[in-house]
Protein backbone atom coordinates (compact mmCIF):
# COMPACT_ATOMS: atom_id res chain seq x y z
CA UNK A 1 0.00 0.00 0.00
CA UNK A 2 1.80 3.58 -1.24
CA UNK A 3 2.15 6.05 2.18
CA UNK A 4 0.56 9.11 2.11
CA UNK A 5 -2.02 8.29 -0.10
CA UNK A 6 -5.68 8.43 1.00
CA UNK A 7 -6.77 4.87 2.40
CA UNK A 8 -10.38 5.36 1.78
CA UNK A 9 -13.57 6.62 3.01
CA UNK A 10 -15.78 5.09 5.78
CA UNK A 11 -19.07 6.23 6.49
CA UNK A 12 -20.48 7.70 3.89
CA UNK A 13 -23.01 10.34 3.69
CA UNK A 14 -26.56 9.30 2.94
CA UNK A 15 -27.67 11.29 -0.25
CA UNK A 16 -29.91 13.04 1.52
CA UNK A 17 -27.37 14.64 4.39
CA UNK A 18 -24.92 17.10 4.00
CA UNK A 19 -21.45 15.77 5.07
CA UNK A 20 -18.48 17.36 7.27
CA UNK A 21 -15.32 15.73 6.20
CA UNK A 22 -12.31 14.71 8.79
CA UNK A 23 -8.73 13.59 7.46
CA UNK A 24 -7.40 10.87 9.48
CA UNK A 25 -3.68 10.43 9.18
CA UNK A 26 -1.29 7.89 10.68
CA UNK A 27 0.73 4.57 10.30
CA UNK A 28 -1.93 2.27 8.66
CA UNK A 29 1.21 0.84 7.30
CA UNK A 30 4.92 -0.61 8.11
CA UNK A 31 6.27 -1.32 11.26
CA UNK A 32 3.71 1.14 13.37
CA UNK A 33 0.72 0.03 11.85
CA UNK A 34 -0.92 -1.22 14.95
CA UNK A 35 -0.68 1.87 16.39
CA UNK A 36 -2.58 3.39 12.99
CA UNK A 37 -5.25 0.84 12.48
CA UNK A 38 -6.43 1.19 16.27
CA UNK A 39 -6.40 4.85 16.23
CA UNK A 40 -8.63 3.89 12.37
CA UNK A 41 -11.32 2.16 14.43
CA UNK A 42 -11.41 4.29 17.55
CA UNK A 43 -12.08 7.10 15.34
CA UNK A 44 -14.47 5.29 12.66
CA UNK A 45 -16.90 3.23 15.94
CA UNK A 46 -17.03 7.17 17.51
CA UNK A 47 -18.21 8.36 13.38
CA UNK A 48 -20.48 5.58 13.12
CA UNK A 49 -22.36 6.56 16.69
CA UNK A 50 -22.48 9.94 15.64
CA UNK A 51 -24.22 9.47 12.57
CA UNK A 52 -26.16 6.78 13.69
CA UNK A 53 -27.53 9.71 16.35
CA UNK A 54 -28.26 12.11 13.62
CA UNK A 55 -24.67 13.91 12.80
CA UNK A 56 -23.78 17.04 13.66
CA UNK A 57 -26.02 19.55 13.41
CA UNK A 58 -27.62 17.15 10.52
CA UNK A 59 -24.74 16.57 8.72
CA UNK A 60 -23.10 12.92 8.56
CA UNK A 61 -19.40 12.78 9.65
CA UNK A 62 -16.85 11.37 6.98
CA UNK A 63 -12.99 10.36 7.58
CA UNK A 64 -10.96 10.18 5.07
CA UNK A 65 -7.19 8.10 6.21
CA UNK A 66 -3.81 8.97 5.26
CA UNK A 67 -0.74 7.10 5.54
CA UNK A 68 1.91 8.70 6.99
CA UNK A 69 3.95 5.37 8.33
CA UNK A 70 5.03 7.39 11.17
CA UNK A 71 7.80 8.86 8.84
CA UNK A 72 8.26 12.91 8.81
CA UNK A 73 8.69 13.17 5.40
CA UNK A 74 5.29 11.22 4.53
CA UNK A 75 3.78 13.23 7.15
CA UNK A 76 4.48 16.29 5.77
CA UNK A 77 3.56 15.15 1.81
CA UNK A 78 0.12 13.81 3.56
CA UNK A 79 -0.42 17.21 5.37
CA UNK A 80 0.05 19.06 1.98
CA UNK A 81 -2.43 16.98 0.44
CA UNK A 82 -4.92 17.75 3.01
CA UNK A 83 -3.96 21.52 3.05
CA UNK A 84 -4.83 21.53 -0.77
CA UNK A 85 -8.84 20.09 -0.20
CA UNK A 86 -11.05 22.97 1.19
CA UNK A 87 -13.39 20.12 1.67
CA UNK A 88 -11.54 19.26 4.90
CA UNK A 89 -12.90 20.72 8.21
CA UNK A 90 -10.10 19.68 10.26
CA UNK A 91 -7.68 16.81 11.18
CA UNK A 92 -7.09 13.82 13.54
CA UNK A 93 -3.64 12.81 14.31
CA UNK A 94 -0.88 11.83 13.49
CA UNK A 95 0.49 9.09 16.40
CA UNK A 96 4.44 9.65 16.57
CA UNK A 97 5.71 12.54 17.44
CA UNK A 98 7.91 13.15 14.73
CA UNK A 99 4.78 12.54 12.36
CA UNK A 100 3.01 15.32 13.91
CA UNK A 101 6.25 18.01 14.12
CA UNK A 102 6.27 17.42 10.68
CA UNK A 103 2.70 18.33 9.57
CA UNK A 104 2.14 21.13 12.35
CA UNK A 105 3.57 24.35 10.05
CA UNK A 106 1.65 22.91 7.11
CA UNK A 107 -1.52 22.61 9.07
CA UNK A 108 -1.39 26.27 10.76
CA UNK A 109 -0.88 27.79 7.51
CA UNK A 110 -3.72 26.08 5.94
CA UNK A 111 -5.71 27.82 9.04
CA UNK A 112 -6.82 23.49 9.88
CA UNK A 113 -7.42 22.77 13.28
CA UNK A 114 -5.09 19.43 14.38
CA UNK A 115 -6.07 17.72 17.11
CA UNK A 116 -3.82 13.96 17.97
CA UNK A 117 -4.47 11.69 20.55
CA UNK A 118 -1.10 9.61 20.28
CA UNK A 119 1.71 12.51 19.92
CA UNK A 120 3.00 12.79 23.69
CA UNK A 121 6.73 14.35 23.44
CA UNK A 122 7.55 17.73 25.24
CA UNK A 123 8.94 19.07 22.19
CA UNK A 124 5.54 19.57 20.79
CA UNK A 125 4.35 22.15 23.79
CA UNK A 126 8.00 24.15 22.92
CA UNK A 127 7.05 24.13 19.39
CA UNK A 128 3.52 25.03 19.70
CA UNK A 129 4.41 28.20 21.99
CA UNK A 130 7.39 29.19 20.50
CA UNK A 131 5.31 29.28 17.11
CA UNK A 132 2.18 30.08 18.11
CA UNK A 133 0.62 27.28 16.39
CA UNK A 134 -2.95 27.66 18.47
CA UNK A 135 -4.74 25.31 15.58
CA UNK A 136 -3.10 22.38 17.73
CA UNK A 137 -4.02 20.31 20.74
CA UNK A 138 -3.88 16.72 21.93
CA UNK A 139 -6.27 14.62 24.22
CA UNK A 140 -3.12 12.35 25.60
CA UNK A 141 -0.50 13.80 28.15
CA UNK A 142 2.47 14.72 27.21
CA UNK A 143 5.57 12.66 28.30
CA UNK A 144 7.12 15.16 30.55
CA UNK A 145 4.50 13.51 32.84
CA UNK A 146 5.07 10.05 31.21
CA UNK A 147 8.68 10.53 32.30
CA UNK A 148 8.23 11.21 36.25
CA UNK A 149 5.22 8.76 36.72
CA UNK A 150 7.96 6.04 35.39
CA UNK A 151 10.92 6.91 37.63
CA UNK A 152 8.00 7.32 40.60
CA UNK A 153 7.11 3.57 39.80
CA UNK A 154 11.21 2.53 40.23
CA UNK A 155 12.16 4.56 42.90
CA UNK A 156 8.96 5.62 45.05
CA UNK A 157 7.06 2.49 44.92
CA UNK A 158 9.64 -0.83 43.90
CA UNK A 159 12.32 0.60 46.01
CA UNK A 160 14.68 0.65 42.84
CA UNK A 161 18.05 2.61 43.30
CA UNK A 162 20.32 2.02 40.04
CA UNK A 163 18.47 2.91 37.11
CA UNK A 164 19.18 2.27 33.31
CA UNK A 165 17.59 3.28 30.46
CA UNK A 166 17.08 2.41 26.47
CA UNK A 167 15.39 5.02 24.71
CA UNK A 168 14.56 5.62 20.80
CA UNK A 169 16.49 8.03 19.07
CA UNK A 170 13.58 9.98 17.48
CA UNK A 171 11.67 13.35 18.89
CA UNK A 172 9.75 10.38 21.54
CA UNK A 173 12.68 9.12 22.45
CA UNK A 174 14.86 12.06 23.27
CA UNK A 175 12.59 13.79 24.64
CA UNK A 176 10.90 11.46 27.32
CA UNK A 177 14.88 10.45 27.99
CA UNK A 178 15.65 14.22 29.22
CA UNK A 179 12.53 14.71 31.52
CA UNK A 180 13.61 11.11 32.90
CA UNK A 181 17.12 12.13 33.93
CA UNK A 182 15.59 15.68 35.72
CA UNK A 183 13.12 13.18 37.78
CA UNK A 184 15.87 10.65 38.81
CA UNK A 185 18.50 13.58 40.18
CA UNK A 186 15.30 14.97 41.89
CA UNK A 187 14.38 11.88 43.42
CA UNK A 188 17.68 10.71 44.94
CA UNK A 189 18.25 7.60 42.65
CA UNK A 190 21.36 7.20 40.23
CA UNK A 191 21.25 7.17 36.72
CA UNK A 192 23.90 4.32 35.88
CA UNK A 193 23.89 4.05 32.06
CA UNK A 194 22.04 5.25 29.40
CA UNK A 195 22.00 3.80 25.87
CA UNK A 196 19.88 5.02 22.77
CA UNK A 197 18.61 2.78 19.62
CA UNK A 198 17.07 3.56 16.14
CA UNK A 199 13.44 2.65 16.62
CA UNK A 200 12.47 0.03 14.24
CA UNK A 201 15.92 -0.20 12.49
CA UNK A 202 17.81 -1.59 15.41
CA UNK A 203 17.00 -5.28 15.22
CA UNK A 204 20.43 -6.17 17.71
CA UNK A 205 20.28 -4.80 21.04
CA UNK A 206 23.37 -6.75 22.61
CA UNK A 207 25.59 -4.34 22.51
CA UNK A 208 23.44 -1.51 24.01
CA UNK A 209 22.34 -4.46 26.91
CA UNK A 210 25.60 -5.76 27.44
CA UNK A 211 26.95 -1.95 28.10
CA UNK A 212 23.92 -1.66 30.44
CA UNK A 213 24.44 -4.75 32.23
CA UNK A 214 28.09 -3.86 32.68
CA UNK A 215 26.85 -0.84 35.08
CA UNK A 216 24.77 -2.97 37.26
CA UNK A 217 21.45 -1.51 37.19
CA UNK A 218 18.52 -3.06 39.26
CA UNK A 219 15.84 -1.64 36.71
CA UNK A 220 15.90 -0.81 33.34
CA UNK A 221 13.66 2.21 31.46
CA UNK A 222 12.80 1.50 28.05
CA UNK A 223 11.23 4.43 26.18
CA UNK A 224 10.08 3.16 22.62
CA UNK A 225 7.62 1.24 20.98
CA UNK A 226 6.26 -2.26 21.09
CA UNK A 227 8.04 -3.99 18.54
CA UNK A 228 11.87 -2.43 19.72
CA UNK A 229 10.81 -3.46 23.60
CA UNK A 230 9.90 -7.04 22.75
CA UNK A 231 13.09 -7.51 20.83
CA UNK A 232 15.11 -5.96 23.15
CA UNK A 233 13.49 -7.97 26.21
CA UNK A 234 14.21 -11.18 24.44
CA UNK A 235 17.54 -10.53 24.66
CA UNK A 236 17.80 -9.94 27.83
CA UNK A 237 19.01 -12.71 28.92
CA UNK A 238 21.76 -13.26 26.75
CA UNK A 239 23.22 -9.74 27.51
CA UNK A 240 23.34 -10.70 31.28
CA UNK A 241 20.05 -8.67 32.41
CA UNK A 242 17.99 -11.61 32.52
CA UNK A 243 16.72 -11.45 36.26
CA UNK A 244 16.14 -6.71 35.83
CA UNK A 245 13.07 -5.16 36.73
CA UNK A 246 11.75 -3.86 33.00
CA UNK A 247 9.52 -0.87 33.50
CA UNK A 248 8.24 0.37 29.51
CA UNK A 249 6.46 3.34 27.99
CA UNK A 250 3.18 4.21 26.77
CA UNK A 251 2.37 2.85 23.88
CA UNK A 252 3.83 -0.92 24.35
CA UNK A 253 0.84 -2.62 25.95
CA UNK A 254 0.38 -4.43 22.22
CA UNK A 255 0.06 -8.18 22.14
CA UNK A 256 3.36 -8.41 20.16
CA UNK A 257 5.32 -7.01 22.77
CA UNK A 258 4.98 -10.06 24.33
CA UNK A 259 5.06 -12.35 21.47
CA UNK A 260 8.40 -11.03 20.34
CA UNK A 261 9.73 -10.90 23.60
CA UNK A 262 8.54 -14.14 25.27
CA UNK A 263 9.17 -15.23 28.79
CA UNK A 264 11.41 -12.58 29.27
CA UNK A 265 8.57 -10.00 29.41
CA UNK A 266 6.19 -11.40 32.81
CA UNK A 267 6.82 -9.26 35.09
CA UNK A 268 7.54 -6.45 33.16
CA UNK A 269 5.72 -3.21 33.59
CA UNK A 270 4.18 -0.94 31.21
CA UNK A 271 3.15 2.77 31.48
CA UNK A 272 -0.08 3.81 29.90
CA UNK A 273 -2.37 6.34 29.86
CA UNK A 274 -5.44 4.64 29.21
CA UNK A 275 -7.13 1.81 31.70
CA UNK A 276 -9.40 -0.65 29.73
CA UNK A 277 -10.82 -1.64 32.84
CA UNK A 278 -11.42 2.32 34.00
CA UNK A 279 -14.79 2.27 36.04
CA UNK A 280 -15.67 5.25 34.38
CA UNK A 281 -19.43 5.03 32.61
CA UNK A 282 -18.13 6.86 29.21
CA UNK A 283 -15.15 3.82 29.29
CA UNK A 284 -17.41 1.47 29.95
CA UNK A 285 -19.92 2.05 27.44
CA UNK A 286 -17.15 2.32 25.12
CA UNK A 287 -15.11 -0.79 25.79
CA UNK A 288 -18.19 -2.77 25.17
CA UNK A 289 -19.01 -0.83 21.77
CA UNK A 290 -15.32 -1.43 20.62
CA UNK A 291 -15.26 -5.13 21.61
CA UNK A 292 -18.56 -5.55 19.95
CA UNK A 293 -17.07 -4.45 16.47
CA UNK A 294 -13.89 -5.59 16.17
CA UNK A 295 -14.02 -8.61 18.83
CA UNK A 296 -11.37 -7.26 21.17
CA UNK A 297 -10.40 -4.66 23.95
CA UNK A 298 -9.55 -1.45 22.89
CA UNK A 299 -6.26 0.20 23.54
CA UNK A 300 -4.48 3.72 23.99
CA UNK A 301 -4.64 4.74 20.47
CA UNK A 302 -8.12 3.69 20.05
CA UNK A 303 -9.56 5.22 22.82
CA UNK A 304 -7.67 8.71 22.28
CA UNK A 305 -8.82 8.78 19.11
CA UNK A 306 -12.07 8.08 19.72
CA UNK A 307 -12.78 10.91 21.71
CA UNK A 308 -12.17 13.26 18.77
CA UNK A 309 -14.60 13.17 16.54
CA UNK A 310 -16.86 14.06 19.66
CA UNK A 311 -14.50 17.15 20.56
CA UNK A 312 -14.95 18.21 17.03
CA UNK A 313 -18.87 17.48 17.57
CA UNK A 314 -19.17 19.65 20.35
CA UNK A 315 -17.15 22.34 19.45
CA UNK A 316 -19.17 22.69 16.10
CA UNK A 317 -22.56 22.42 17.87
CA UNK A 318 -21.14 25.12 19.63
CA UNK A 319 -20.78 27.63 16.44
CA UNK A 320 -17.45 26.62 15.68
CA UNK A 321 -16.72 27.04 11.91
CA UNK A 322 -13.81 25.75 10.36
CA UNK A 323 -11.90 29.10 10.80
CA UNK A 324 -12.82 29.09 14.47
CA UNK A 325 -12.66 25.57 15.18
CA UNK A 326 -9.49 25.37 17.08
CA UNK A 327 -9.98 28.08 19.32
CA UNK A 328 -13.32 26.42 20.48
CA UNK A 329 -11.70 23.10 20.51
CA UNK A 330 -9.21 24.66 23.53
CA UNK A 331 -12.46 25.54 25.11
CA UNK A 332 -14.43 22.95 25.24
CA UNK A 333 -14.85 20.53 28.24
CA UNK A 334 -15.48 16.61 27.22
CA UNK A 335 -16.13 13.66 29.56
CA UNK A 336 -14.77 10.58 27.52
CA UNK A 337 -13.44 6.88 28.50
CA UNK A 338 -9.88 8.55 29.34
CA UNK A 339 -11.42 10.98 31.81
CA UNK A 340 -12.26 14.74 31.34
CA UNK A 341 -10.78 16.62 28.82
CA UNK A 342 -9.50 20.13 29.16
CA UNK A 343 -7.07 22.44 27.34
CA UNK A 344 -4.59 24.39 28.39
CA UNK A 345 -2.93 27.87 26.57
CA UNK A 346 -1.13 25.52 24.82
CA UNK A 347 -3.28 23.31 23.43
CA UNK A 348 -2.09 20.44 26.37
CA UNK A 349 -4.43 18.23 27.84
CA UNK A 350 -4.94 18.85 32.05
CA UNK A 351 -5.15 16.76 34.74
CA UNK A 352 -5.57 13.56 33.10
CA UNK A 353 -3.66 10.59 35.13
CA UNK A 354 -1.89 6.92 33.91
CA UNK A 355 -1.92 3.37 34.83
CA UNK A 356 0.23 0.77 35.82
CA UNK A 357 0.09 -2.56 33.38
CA UNK A 358 1.94 -6.01 34.23
CA UNK A 359 2.39 -8.72 32.13
CA UNK A 360 1.07 -11.89 34.23
CA UNK A 361 0.61 -14.98 32.07
CA UNK A 362 1.26 -13.72 29.36
CA UNK A 363 -1.70 -10.93 29.46
CA UNK A 364 -1.79 -7.41 30.09
CA UNK A 365 -3.21 -6.88 33.43
CA UNK A 366 -3.75 -3.73 35.47
CA UNK A 367 -2.02 -3.31 38.78
CA UNK A 368 -4.53 -0.70 40.85
CA UNK A 369 -2.17 -0.62 43.70
CA UNK A 370 0.57 0.27 41.41
CA UNK A 371 -1.95 2.59 39.64
CA UNK A 372 -2.88 4.38 42.73
CA UNK A 373 0.76 4.86 44.04
CA UNK A 374 2.03 6.08 41.03
CA UNK A 375 -0.76 8.79 40.84
CA UNK A 376 -0.54 10.18 44.57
Amino acid sequence: MAPSLMMGMALLAPAHAESLNFAVIGPMSGDNAVYGVALQRGTQLAAKQINAAGGVNGDQMELEFLDTQCQATQAASAAAKIAADPDVFAVIGDVCSSASLAAMPIFYRAGLTQVSGSSTSPKITEVVRDNGYDNFARVIPSDSQQAGKMVDLATKVLGKKRIAILYASDDFGQQIYGYQQLAIEASGAELVAAETYTPTQTKNFTPQLTNIASAKPDVLLIDGYYNDAGAAVSQLARSGLGDITIINSAGVDQADYIKLGGEATEGSYVFTYYNPGSPLEANRAFVQAFEAEYGEKPNEQAAYGYEIPFIYKLAIEQGATRETLAETVRGISFDGPTGTTRFDENGDVLGKSGAVMVVKDGQFVVDLDLTQAVNR
